[in-house]
């Protein structure tokens, strides 16, 4: 009899009872291979009678649970795989988990915040103020958001996308009224000191409720950013004396600079864009002592094969290099229409210097002779249009009307956004310590910390490390992590109190 035609006529309370019987055991299912050659159960050591913890009541708890639920495991699992809709798939590819204290998935937040789709007009009240209520790039990207755009030649700006939930929240504010060049009305009667006015009070009132929506109101109900806000002390801000810090202020300092040493011969024919007193600048003996330790990790990293013929290249690279590094700058290139641009972005902030504003035959004769070498990272994604609204006649950007308009030199220094780490002080409450001052100090006092492959090596706690023989250290360690698992077991046992 088919066990269909009983379970028609059989009560519900002897369902489960059809189930267990109709339910494979373990073994019946899993492919005698996976024992190897004849089947036999006791080549794998998991069924070894000789285990020592074969007969542990945890162990023998817990084979049980899985023996009765493993099959029905497997085929949710099958089944959960083929009906699980597009969507949902496509969800879970896009959304990143939710880690509040990554430093690296913040900066990666920010990193989408550029000029092509980011813009918040400038309030009275907020000139010159940086404080938790200040909406801006770093705001938004601390509260789990990043900005998007749908298309290349999309121009709405603010569109800020949560990176757990899928949320989406555009930003629109009033910049006022714009007369154009073909009305026949003039406006100009309108320009009065009331009328900006109100615009600004909109805008605040627009700010305001923005802030609400970025830091709560805006996440769907179950999206973990509505509780928590990354902190910015320890995280952007990071803090001083601590191998954690070091690394990763080791790790972007270095990154930098081979960036900029790769690219030595294209910078060089922009060093007059830099101001006069950066790049002849006199300096310190403290600073001499951060190249040459800078030289040494560099080498040990990323030309340890090859150590005698860069260490002589070391000795001619301009010391502002060590200096745009030092202060988060790398070069990237961006092409805009047919034109290829050569930009300073920093790390940190993703404030972005045009470097051949007044020409760009350099660069683009660069990328012709493939005298560029730069990462993939580094080279951003071509847009249609610029960032300024200025053409020429045949539709290309006109770099030269916009050096027209900003023909200061570009300083390193302050170039940086007013919250930028990089040239602010370390999260510290004992004193103030600007974090490039930091950087040089921790590099000069490194060379006890650098490896054999130019990796970041921190002591190790040596209390395991009893027994000198390689056999007993392995054993103890195994003992210990035996010991551990055991003890989680008890503990999850309380969690599966089924028909015991």
């Amino acid at each position: 009899m088919n066990l269909d035609d009983i379970t028609a006529t059989t009560p519900q309370v002897l369902n489960k009872c059809v189930d267990i019987f109709s339910t494979p055991t373990h073994e019946s299912y899993v492919d005698e291979s996976h024992f190897g050659s004849g089947g036999s159960k006791s080549r794998n050591p998991i069924f070894s009678s000789k285990s020592p913890y074969s007969h542990h009541p945890d162990i023998q708890y817990f084979q049980k649970i899985k023996n009765r639920n493993h099959f029905n495991y497997h085929r949710s699992k099958q089944n959960s795989k083929s009906n699980t809709p597009t969507v949902d798939r496509l969800h879970k590819m896009t959304s990143t988990v939710f880690d509040p204290f990554n430093a690296d998935q913040l900066v990666a937040r920010l990193k989408t915040f550029t000029a092509l789709n980011w813009h918040i007009p400038s309030l009275p009240s907020c000139e010159g103020v940086v404080s938790e209520n200040t909406l801006n790039e770093l705001k938004c990207a601390r509260n789990g958001w990043k900005c998007v755009s749908f298309s290349l030649n999309n121009n709405t700006k603010n569109h800020l996308l949560c990176t757990t939930c899928n949320q989406s929240l555009v930003l629109k504010f009033s910049e006022g009224q714009q007369q154009k060049e073909y009305s026949a009305f003039d406006y100009d009667f309108l320009k009065n000191s009331s009328i900006e006015a109100s615009c600004n009070q909109l805008n605040n009132a627009l700010h305001n409720k923005y802030l609400d929506q970025v830091v709560y109101e805006g996440h769907s109900p179950s999206c973990s950013w509505r509780n928590f806000e990354t902190p910015l002390e320890g995280i952007y801000y990071p803090r001083p004396y601590l191998n954690k810090t070091n690394e990763r202020l080791l790790r972007d300092y270095l990154k930098n600079l081979k960036n900029l040493m790769d690219n030595g011969m294209i910078l060089n024919e922009y060093a007059d864009s830099l101001a006069d007193c950066f790049v002849n600048g006199e300096v310190d003996e403290a600073f001499k002592q951060f190249i040459a330790a800078s030289n040494t990790w560099l080498l040990q990293r990323h030309f340890r094969e090859n150590k005698e013929n860069f260490s002589v290249l070391l000795e001619f690279t301009p010391l502002w290099y060590y200096k745009l590094a030092m202060l988060g700058w790398s070069l990237h290139v961006q092409s805009f229409s047919e034109e290829l641009i050569l930009l300073l972005i920093c790390d940190k902030c993703n404030q972005r210097i045009f470097l051949n504003s007044k020409s760009s035959s350099v660069a683009s004769q660069a990328a012709t002779d493939n005298t560029l070498n730069l990462s993939s990272s580094k080279i951003l994604s071509p847009c249609t249009f610029p960032v300024t609204s200025k053409l020429t006649s045949d539709g290309s950007p006109d770099f030269t009307a916009e050096a027209e308009v900003d023909s200061d030199k570009f300083d390193p220094f302050g170039e940086h956004k007013q919250w930028c780490c990089n040239v602010n002080n370390v999260a510290s409450t004992e004193y103030k310590l600007m974090l490039y001052e930091y950087l040089i100090q921790m590099v000069i006092n490194s060379s006890d910390n650098l490896g054999a492959n130019g990796e970041y090596v921190v002591e190790q706690d040596m209390k395991m490390e009893i027994a000198s023989s390689s056999y007993y250290k392995f054993k103890r360690r195994k003992s210990f992590d035996i010991n551990e698992g055991l003890d989680r077991l008890s503990k999850l046992r309380k969690l599966y109190l089924l028909e015991e």
